[in-house]
């Protein structure tokens, strides 16, 4: 039986795509088969001669890049400590956090508790601030009335009723001044429409008064020639007013909203509307009735903010036929007490007695009708703005509501012209 040759162990110079597991393994079974001694001895110094010659490469290695392993270990000590003081770090935090953890848990109720009662405080807050608000609301309505600033005591009082009645309605400390701004609601509303009826029927007819007024104290009588006297006050007529009026009110009645409420068709109804939807009121003015067409609209637009439109139409249709046999009596009396006036005596030639006496009660007569009816034609002017004014809040709040017209107005002048109240005998005209 023929003997098994040894192993023998490749070239050194070869490379073979092996690991070094594989290679020491190698090396051991040539060790383990080796017949002699000798075999391993030469094996042995084979080994010691490679391995003292990688050592001495690997010293020269070590010495050609001493420097850049030197900075490559001080890179590496660096960036582990680094990392180092990281991890300690990253692993405070997780303590931290879940120590947070741990007390947010067990004082989950208690932050609960301060956050509800944070938001009570500042909701108390905000609510003690609209009471301050709402206990000054008294009297400066009382400074706007004085100065007859209506629009802002108007929208005052409303934000005040609303916020009384809404988030303070539960506030008992504040019943006396809920009682008050309703009290105050009622004057208001009883200002307003005193006011309205003030510019309707005597505003609207003062300077028709005051001019006759001026005729009779040039004149200082009123039993002059009834066609000199009939001349000064078609002349008074002329004033720019009075034309105004009577071209307003005697214009023709078509079915638009313009000419149904009396106003001139010439104007612009975008410019009207305009107008009124950019409704102001000026606090510095010394006079806020300067502009009465200004001031009713304003009167009207308070009336609307005070949800007060319906009555207030109601009332001015129910009062229309007193309000006018006002002025006829207020007229009636004016002109008797001019003529009450002591008279500048006459030149002798022109003065005649006989003449003069059955001429008293024809012009006196005559007088009041020409005065009374001017006063009426501005009235009526005025019922056609205050009109205008109540068809526009009603669109503009939606309010349901049935307005009186023009012809409604006239039919009220007409009775009231008819009337056998008219106090014209028990006067001593007739």
């Amino acid at each position: 039986m023929s003997a098994v040759p040894p192993p023998t162990k490749p070239p050194r110079g070869v490379k073979h795509p092996k690991e070094t597991s594989g290679l020491l393994m190698s090396v051991i079974r040539t060790l383990s088969a080796s017949e002699s001694n000798e075999q391993r001895d030469r094996e042995k110094a084979k080994l010691e001669k490679e391995y003292k010659r990688s050592d001495q490469r690997l010293d020269e290695l070590v010495s050609a890049h001493d420097q850049d392993l030197t900075q490559v270990m001080q890179l590496f000590g660096k960036l582990s400590s680094r990392v180092t003081a990281s991890r300690e770090k990253i692993h405070a935090v997780k303590e931290n956090l879940h120590a947070c953890k741990m007390l947010l848990r067990c004082k989950r109720d208690e932050l609960k508790k301060l956050w509800l009662e944070g938001i009570e405080h500042k909701h108390v807050l905000h609510l003690l601030e609209k009471i301050d608000e709402l206990r000054e609301v008294p009297s400066q309505l009382t400074g706007y009335l004085a100065k007859k600033h209506y629009l802002h005591a108007t929208q005052q009082l409303v934000s005040a009723l609303s916020l009384g009645e809404g988030s303070l309605e539960g506030v008992e400390a504040l019943r006396e001044v809920r009682v008050e701004l309703q009290t105050k609601k009622q004057q208001l509303h009883t200002k307003l429409m005193q006011e309205l009826s003030h510019h309707l029927y005597v505003q609207s007819t003062q300077e028709i008064v005051a001019l006759r007024r001026q005729g009779s104290g040039r004149d200082n009588t009123l039993l002059n020639s009834p066609f000199q006297r009939a001349t000064e006050l078609r002349s008074s007529a002329r004033t720019p007013k009075a034309r105004r009026a009577l071209l307003d009110v005697l214009s023709p009645f078509p079915n638009t909203l313009s000419s149904r409420l009396g106003l001139n068709p010439a104007t612009n109804p975008s410019c009207v509307e305009e107008t009124l939807g950019n409704l102001q009121e000026d606090l510095d003015a010394t006079d806020p009735e300067a502009n009465s067409e200004h001031f009713m609209a304003i009167l009207i637009e308070c009336l609307a903010l005070l949800n007060k439109v319906p009555d207030a139409v109601e009332a001015i249709k129910v009062e229309m036929q007193t309000e006018l046999l006002s002025i006829i009596s207020r007229t009636t009396q004016q002109i008797l007490d001019m003529s009450a006036l002591p008279q500048q005596p006459q030149p002798a030639a022109h003065h005649d007695p006989a003449q003069t006496q059955p001429l008293a009660r024809p012009v006196l007569l005559l007088e009041l009708l020409q005065t009374v009816f001017e006063q009426f034609r501005c009235v009526a002017a005025a019922h056609a703005v205050a009109l205008r004014s109540f068809s526009f809040v009603a669109d503009k709040y939606h309010i349901d509501v049935r307005l009186y017209e023009m012809p409604d107005v006239w039919s009220k002048v007409q009775a009231v012209v008819g009337s056998s109240s008219i106090p014209l005998s028990d006067c001593g005209m007739i």
